[in-house]
Order: C-alpha cells, then sequence, then structure tokens
C-alpha cells in the first residue's frame, strides 16, 4: 500500500512540472501518511467532491489543464496508473481543472 500511495504521489509531482518556481530548492509541504488538507470541488454539473470522501482510499488528484504541454505528455503515465489500478476497491483518480469540462 505505501508503495502505491509513493508512486502516486511522484505521478502527482510530475503533473505539477508545468508550474515554475523562480526558486531552485523545493518544499515538500504534504509528507506520506499527513491528513489531506480539506477543500470542496464543485464540477460543472454541480456535484461536489470533499476532502472527506477520499478518507481511507488511495486517491490520485490530478490538477491539469488542457493547454499545458507538460500535462498532456503526463496523461499517457496516468492512463497507464488509471489502467492498473482502476479495480482496486479503494483507488480514486480525481481530475481537477479550472474553466474545463
Amino acid at each position: 500500500m505505501k508503495t502505491i500511495f509513493v508512486t502516486l504521489l511522484a505521478f502527482t509531482l510530475l503533473l505539477l512540472s508545468c508550474i515554475k518556481d523562480e526558486k531552485e530548492d523545493v518544499i515538500n509541504y504534504i509528507e506520506e501518511n499527513d491528513k489531506l488538507p480539506e477543500f470542496t470541488v464543485k464540477s460543472p454539473t454541480g456535484e461536489e467532491l470533499h476532502s472527506d470522501d477520499l478518507s481511507g482510499n488511495t486517491t490520485l488528484l490530478v490538477f491539469f489543464v488542457t493547454t499545458c504541454g507538460d500535462c498532456k505528455r503526463e496523461l499517457p503515465k496516468i492512463d497507464s496508473v488509471w489502467n492498473e489500478m482502476k479495480d482496486h476497491p479503494t483507488f480514486r483518480l480525481v481530475t481537477i481543472s479550472r474553466g474545463e469540462t
């Protein structure tokens, strides 16, 4: 389970590579086994997802935009994780993108 979480976390961090920071030092604010920060996301249809809905699951949160080249390059990797994990009973793949359906 720990290996799966670390792998999913690594994929998530790869997805964030399109966010450039002027600083070279990377600070990880969330470590393995930390409590997920509280959040709520609303879909275009009005359905809400709360961070508490993910409790007890292995979740890959993907923040992306289809106009981002780095994001587009990572989509096949996310697809690969999905194909490997989709039948796992506690796995959740959640994609979040602002301004897109």
